[in-house]
């Protein structure tokens, strides 16, 4: 029996992973490998010297990443509806909430990656490895919720699992910033205590 009705298909599905995929690149190695290639340039080590705080430079450049990704999301999103007719039938406040909060964990991860990394073909690595339990576990293309033991457990523990669930609430289900609160705190936790982390260990030089 074929589901043709929007919300139900696997067009509908796909897109809100679609952009939660596009997150975690876009953060990831938008933050990460321009950060190695400015420490391989020396930038890095020129920006060391001078009054500007190291968080602030760090912080600034996570947040500017993290504005950069909303119109590619947007992109996304409006080619699902206006060509598949993909349904929105929650809170538009909330998946931008959503987007911004994914879009900044994603770039913590990516800053705490470059935070020791010297070469370019490190920080590739290191990201790719990274990235790869997302690619296959984080719910873009198939549902996690039907894994089983400790491959559940990792699912769970992923950020991207938790930005594919929380778009897929306010787009497909009417969802509302209170409905996606768990997926917001798992989200700023990460984002807040990578970028911690890679403040406390990052390499100028």
């Amino acid at each position: 029996e074929v589901e043709d009705r929007p919300g139900s298909r696997y067009i509908d599905f796909l897109i809100p992973g679609l952009i939660g995929l596009n997150l975690l690149g876009g953060g990831m190695w938008g933050v990460g490998f321009n950060l190695v290639q400015m420490r391989a340039e020396k930038l890095l080590r020129r920006l060391f010297v001078t009054p500007m705080r190291h968080g602030e430079f760090l912080l600034g450049y996570l947040l500017g990443r993290s504005v950069l990704v909303l119109p590619e999301a947007l992109a996304i999103a409006l080619f699902g509806v206006l060509v598949f007719d993909v349904p929105v039938r929650g809170s538009a406040l909330a998946a931008l909430v959503v987007i911004v909060a994914g879009a900044f964990a994603f770039s913590g991860i990516g800053c705490l990656c470059a935070s020791r990394a010297r070469t370019i073909e490190t920080i590739g690595g290191l990201m790719n490895a990274v990235q790869l339990p997302m690619w296959i576990l984080g719910g873009t293309f198939f549902a996690n919720e039907d894994l089983e033991g400790p491959l559940r457990w990792i699912a769970e523990a992923l950020p991207l699992t938790h930005v594919n669930r929380a778009l897929r609430d306010v787009m497909l289900e009417p969802g509302s910033l209170a409905d996606v609160a768990l997926p917001l705190a798992v989200l700023l936790a990460v984002g807040s205590a990578t970028f911690a982390l890679a403040l406390r260990v990052f390499r100028w030089q």
